[in-house]
């Protein structure tokens, strides 16, 4: 069992400093008590003790003046009660004004003449009184304070914070100990220099005005006392900038089907997001040339700045517009630049004369309908002169074309020959076909026919019967997911709700929706809008049955005997499914 030494406090500092508030008057009067402060080790201690000047009862309330003992925390202290009394005599301590329970830390004597804490800790601070009497009410008393001496703590250590350049912010540091520590700052490990932008607040927090990039990086507190000093964990300062655009698009004046490179230098802290737009509706990079090229521009704290570049081609005039969007610790920040592309010779782009009327001939009645369709009044009957050049392509070039390739090229070229009436600037003009679409039946379904067309067009052999009828130029047409107009949609692809299956397919299987996603040697299916490690034209946008499909296994345009999907292994490139046929098959 540990032992305890005794040290009279008003004789001798163990820890700290004792202060003896007592008088030499009072002592020789008689009245005096004993208080006894120790480490918890074995080392025998000197012991002084005052006792009293008298042996005989008190017999009027009296009291000592409260002496003060300062002792570290961890250490043990005894209080002796050290009077000569009556054996009748009534002997109690207290604690701040309540009675004084033994338990496992603190034990008074069965005498009451002491009282023993054996581990000091801060919440045993206070003034300790050992009362006596012969009745009710204490005819004395003799008290003592214990001042509990600790070194720091820091009971608050700082947390990430993030915040905005030009603002003010705070990092946290709260940190006991007895005396009250010192708090100072570190950045990076070097002690923080107040001046006028930083200060550190009687809290021990630390508040920096006028945010600054340079501010940023790893901060901790650090709390002293003559007892030692203690660290804070390290906590970061993250200062955010809003987006801001320093050099927008500007307005370009050039001719008709110049391509053109407007560019947008975006910075901000998160880097911003940039879109752009064509007369108010978003352009996919998929289908203009987008460039995000970054550029340092604050070595010191690492941060650049984005030069985006739009390429597109010149047809109409346009406003464009390039919008940087972030979002930060002060919300979204979204800013916009517009420059406007004039076309100086106007009447190659102006559309020509027509009208709007119902459709009504047979060739594209399964397509069309009875539909508005857009006629070119320049032209003797147009009705009756598209009506024939389709007519005649039927024969010389549809009925030569693949099976898969016919339905889709059939429906194209009703639309190109009979395309939807546009009336969205107020004058009637022919909405053209759907890039999708287009590059749909160019790039996949009628890959071999599209591509002979264009090798005979370059030796000089061009179709018999196409009359005034032209090859699109997918790339020109306006996207009916986010175009600037209106475009003819030839529903090439079309769901058929009643076909959907999930657990097995029917057919070749187009119509499948299920959730497998591996192949049937087991590799897992590529997600169809990646491009990664497969680059492929067979897109969401293209095929109504890929959207939302993820990475699963589907057959865009029924192309292949049963539903398949691009790996995600360098080799094979792609695989087919091991779905089930329906029973009803």
């Amino acid at each position: 069992m540990t032992s305890i030494g005794k040290l009279t406090c008003c004789s001798q500092e163990v820890v700290g400093s004792v202060t003896d508030s007592s008088s030499d008057g009072d002592r020789k009067q008689g009245r005096g008590i004993r208080e006894v402060v120790t480490a918890m080790t074995n080392t025998t201690t000197t012991t002084t003790t005052t006792t009293a000047a008298s042996s005989s009862v008190l017999r009027s309330p009296t009291s000592t003046p409260v002496r003060t003992i300062r002792i570290f925390t961890g250490l043990g202290a005894i209080f002796d009660c050290n009077i000569v009394v009556a054996s009748s005599a009534i002997t109690r301590w207290t604690h701040n004004g309540m009675v004084v329970r033994e338990s496992n830390n603190t034990r008074p004597s069965p005498d009451g003449q002491n009282l023993t804490i054996l581990s000091v800790s801060t919440l045993d601070a206070g003034v300790y009184c050992c009362l006596g009497g012969n009745g009710t009410q204490p005819e004395w008393s003799s008290c003592t304070r214990l001042d509990v001496r600790t070194g720091p703590q820091i009971t608050r250590p700082p947390i990430n914070v993030t915040a905005l350049a030009n603002t003010r912010t705070s990092l946290r540091c709260g940190a006991t100990g007895n005396p009250s520590p010192v708090v100072i700052w570190e950045r990076e490990g070097y002690p923080i220099e107040i001046d006028q932008r930083k200060s550190i607040l009687p809290s021990g927090n630390l508040r920096i005005k006028e945010l600054q990039l340079s501010d940023g990086g790893r901060y901790r507190c650090v709390a002293s006392n003559e007892y030692g000093q203690t660290y804070s964990n390290y906590a970061y300062l993250t200062i955010q900038v809003p987006a801001e655009i320093l050099q927008g698009p500007s307005n370009r004046n050039v001719s008709f089907g110049t391509e053109v490179t407007l560019s947008c230098f975006v910075w901000g802290i998160p880097q911003p997001n940039i879109t752009w737009y064509k007369n108010g509706k978003s352009l996919s990079p998929r289908f203009s040339t987008i460039q995000n090229i970054k550029r340092l521009i604050y070595p010191e704290t690492n941060t650049t700045y984005t030069e985006s570049m739009l390429t597109v081609k010149a047809t109409s005039p346009s406003n464009y517009t390039c919008e940087a969007r972030n979002q930060h610790s002060g919300g979204v920040t979204v800013l916009r630049r517009t420059g406007r592309v004039v076309i100086t010779d106007k009447s190659k782009y102006q559309s020509p004369a027509g009208y709007c009327a119902p459709y009504s001939g047979r060739m594209c009645r399964k397509h069309v309908g009875s539909r508005m369709v857009w006629y070119n009044s320049s032209l003797e009957n147009p009705e009756q002169q598209n009506e024939a050049i389709v007519r005649a392509l039927e024969i010389e070039l549809l009925s030569t074309v693949s099976g898969m390739c016919r339905p889709v090229a059939e429906a194209l070229l009703c639309h190109y020959a009979f395309p939807s009436c546009d009336t969205d600037t107020g004058e009637p003009r022919p909405a053209p076909l759907c890039r999708e679409q287009c590059l749909a039946v160019r790039n996949i379904l009628c890959f071999q026919e599209w591509a002979l067309l264009n090798e005979k067009k370059r030796s000089g052999i061009y179709l018999r019967s196409r009359g005034h009828f032209r090859l699109p130029v997918c790339e020109e047409l306006p996207s009916f997911i986010n175009g600037t107009r209106s475009c003819s949609n030839a529903s090439v692809f079309e769901m058929k709700s009643e076909m959907v299956t999930v657990d097995c397919y029917r057919g070749k299987g187009r119509y499948y929706q299920g959730t497998l996603n591996v192949t049937e040697s087991g590799y897992a299916c590529q997600p169809w809008a990646a491009q990664e490690p497969h680059q492929h034209d067979r897109l969401p946008e293209y095929f109504p049955e890929l959207q939302n499909a993820e990475n699963n296994c589907r057959n865009p345009g029924g192309e292949e005997p049963q539903p398949w999907c691009y790996t995600t292994n360098l080799r094979p490139r792609w695989e087919k499914c091991n779905i089930p046929r329906c029973e009803d098959e």
